[in-house]
């Protein structure tokens, strides 16, 4: 075991591509407290946040062997975590439109059961209700706006981090982060105090 804690992280990566299970849950414990701070600031709720980073080491533990290490591992996660995101939020506007289409009194029913969009704390504003109006107006954004709010601001990335796990170049990052926070202060300008 002292072995594995000694490594270095390009060590524990081609340890885990022979499928060595104590290098893959050592890389592991480096990232997902930081996954799961990024999926709970995508979805909002502790406990689909917590499904979600289980989701995605999984996958990242399926396709290790293909990881070519032509970014850093926290980016090719942050890439598998987004892939994870924008399937719930299709599966999430799929099941919106079946809702719409139910009885009233069945849409109150299935909206207890099936919606998962919950207001917990941001842990980062003093106020509950200022937490929770934050929290919705970013989860109202698209996620070209919603995705770069969410690792600049919240997750304190650089601006080359993120660009790299979006996908973007830096001012295409930095054009729709300003953009979202414009979107986002007219979106709270809005809400009544």
């Amino acid at each position: 075991m002292k072995e594995i804690i000694s490594m270095n992280e390009n060590e524990l990566i081609k340890q885990a591509k022979k499928l060595n299970v104590k290098s893959f849950e050592t890389l592991i414990k480096k990232y997902e407290l930081k996954i799961y701070h990024s999926a709970y600031w995508f979805i909002g709720n502790k406990d689909d946040a917590m499904d979600l980073v289980q989701e995605v080491f999984i996958d990242a533990f399926k396709k290790i062997k293909s990881f070519r290490q032509e970014c850093a591992f926290l980016t090719w996660l942050n890439w598998i975590l987004l892939d994870r995101v924008s399937r719930k939020r299709r599966k999430q506007k799929t099941l919106n439109k079946y809702i719409y289409y139910l009885e009233e009194d069945d849409r109150e029913y299935t909206k207890e059961y099936v919606s998962h969009v919950d207001k917990n704390p941001v842990n980062i504003l003093i106020d509950q209700e200022e937490q929770n109006k934050i929290l919705g107006a970013i989860n109202v954004l698209e996620d070209k706006y919603r995705m770069p709010i969410v690792l600049c601001d919240l997750e304190h990335l650089s601006y080359k981090e993120a660009a790299e796990t979006l996908r973007y170049n830096e001012s295409t990052l930095k054009t729709r982060l300003f953009r979202a926070r414009v979107k986002l202060r007219d979106l709270l300008n809005k809400v009544p105090k």
